[in-house]
């Protein structure tokens, strides 16, 4: 049954019009359909708290004397027959417009949630006083830095890759020529395609800067399309975080040699230094420079001391350089970890 079909016959019920066939109709249509059901016992619970009987003739008094109160003015004599049947209709005629009122209440609600059920949901990753590590969905990792944070779409690598940030986070983005990746960062649009780049988007700094290491870049200026540029490795652009048109510049791009871009992005490398250190105490500063579990199943590999410094290491690299120090196996497998004998 269509809504509109539902909704007329919900009306026709509540008015009290609705005949012994179209109530059938609406019952069956409310069992068949679970959304149509629900709305069906909210008002069925809606004009149970009402009283909808026919007045009585002492309701019909108390409502004369109402009247009265107001300043109104009653006949003497009346014939309450006639009293009664205008009563009957004055009632039928609020049914009615409360029917009306409640159809146009359930109209606008099944809109809200027919416009809302499509909206884009959105997961959020901030970093405090501390610098946080994140590997979205399709592999892509990001390393924000203090009082930064970071709004991804909740299907992340399937069909869209679309990333918020504010503040600064270093990118290191998975190839993916099909679904590219549109970041938003101050007034700036950059759509990537695989590659690493760092963005320097705080809202209290003056510019707006994206420094590239690898790969390539697109860069637009959300005030001004006409400003867009292809960035390249070694290279700096910075655009004014004002979005006042009387500071509005043209892009300025620089290139940075790179062992000034090193240092520049020094920030995001979460040097992790350990000495004689348990690994099972080890496992746990690992979990979260890596963002992921690491689970020990040996009692003998938790107690052993290891000793070393990670720094740009993959969780890999990083494993296979305790291995040396003392034999293990190990699986990976959806940013789980798990050590063995």
């Amino acid at each position: 049954m269509k809504k509109t079909r539902f909704l007329k016959l919900l009306s026709e019920r509540i008015s009290g019009e609705i005949s012994e066939q179209d109530n059938r109709i609406l019952e069956e249509a409310a069992m068949a359909n679970s959304r149509f059901a629900e709305h069906l016992k909210h008002f069925d619970e809606f004009c149970a708290t009402k009283d909808l009987a026919q007045p009585d003739g002492e309701k019909l008094k108390n409502i004369w004397s109402r009247i009265n109160h107001q300043g109104e003015t009653t006949p003497n004599h009346f014939d309450y027959s006639s009293a009664r049947s205008k009563g009957r209709f004055f009632e039928m005629k609020l049914i009615r417009v409360a029917a009306t009122l409640l159809l146009l209440f359930c109209s606008a609600l099944l809109t809200y949630f027919l416009v809302n059920r499509n909206k884009e949901h959105y997961y959020f990753a901030t970093a405090g006083q501390e610098k946080m590590f994140k590997m979205l969905d399709d592999g892509t990792r990001i390393w924000l830095n203090r009082s930064s944070s970071i709004r991804y779409n909740s299907d992340f690598g399937k069909n869209k890759r679309e990333i918020f940030l504010q503040g600064e986070a270093y990118f290191d983005v998975v190839k993916n020529s099909t679904v590219p990746l549109l970041i938003h960062a101050g007034r700036l649009d950059i759509e990537v395609k695989g590659t690493a780049f760092n963005i320097n988007a705080y809202p209290k700094n003056r510019n707006v800067s994206v420094a590239l290491i690898r790969g390539l870049i697109q860069v637009s200026d959300r005030l001004d399309r006409k400003q867009m540029l292809m960035l390249h490795p070694n290279q700096k652009i910075s655009l004014p975080t004002s979005e006042t048109k009387t500071e509005m510049k043209s892009f300025l791009v620089k290139f940075i040699p790179s062992a000034v871009l090193s240092l520049e992005i020094n920030w995001m490398r979460d040097t992790l230094r350990f000495k004689e250190e348990k690994l099972k105490d080890l496992s746990i500063r690992m979990e979260k420079k890596y963002d992921l579990k690491i689970e020990i199943k040996s009692k003998t590999l938790q107690e052993k001391h290891f000793s070393g410094v990670f720094t740009d290491e993959s969780i890999q690299q990083a494993i296979e350089a305790l291995k040396l120090a003392y034999p293990f196996t190990y699986s990976i497998s959806n940013r789980l970890v798990v050590i063995r004998d």
